[in-house]
């Protein structure tokens, strides 16, 4: 793993793992301890976004709280509901498809968001993804692709 320093701002750095995936984090001290705290994938979050979030977390630091432990304990308090992992699924991999993969599966994911979406992920049930899907019926033009 690769770390390379950005210029204007004390601890934020773009990371870059062995198989070539870049973040944007912030490396701070906490408790005698070096931390590091990753605010994104490097070209979702932009250098000014990353450094509105550095200054954020400087200043929970500057008041006693960890922000690693801050953003746990609101994950903990209200989780994610599953309308809110598929958009992150969304922005994180459709744009990597090819285009009749693409529209398929965004077909696909808005009736399953319309099923489950606002249910918590946590909550969910085997059966509930299983009658979600048994309700996607397949395209009737078969000549949508080509």
């Amino acid at each position: 793993m690769r770390y390379t320093k950005i210029p204007r701002e004390m601890g934020l750095v773009l990371r870059v793992t062995t198989t070539g995936q870049k973040s944007i984090a912030f490396r701070y001290w906490y408790d005698g301890q070096s931390r590091q705290y990753t605010t994104g994938k490097y070209g979702v979050w932009d250098l000014a976004g990353a450094r509105k979030e550095v200054k954020k977390s400087k200043k929970l630091i500057g008041k006693g709280i960890d922000p690693i432990q801050k953003k746990q304990t609101e994950r903990q308090r209200r989780p994610m509901t599953f309308g809110e992992v598929l958009e992150r699924y969304k922005a994180d991999k459709m744009p990597e498809l090819k285009l009749p993969t693409r529209v398929d599966r965004l077909r696909r994911l808005k009736v399953i968001e319309k099923g489950l979406g606002a249910k918590s992920y946590i909550e969910m049930r085997r059966g509930d993804i299983i009658s979600c899907l048994d309700s996607i019926k397949p395209p009737q033009d078969r000549d949508l692709y080509r």
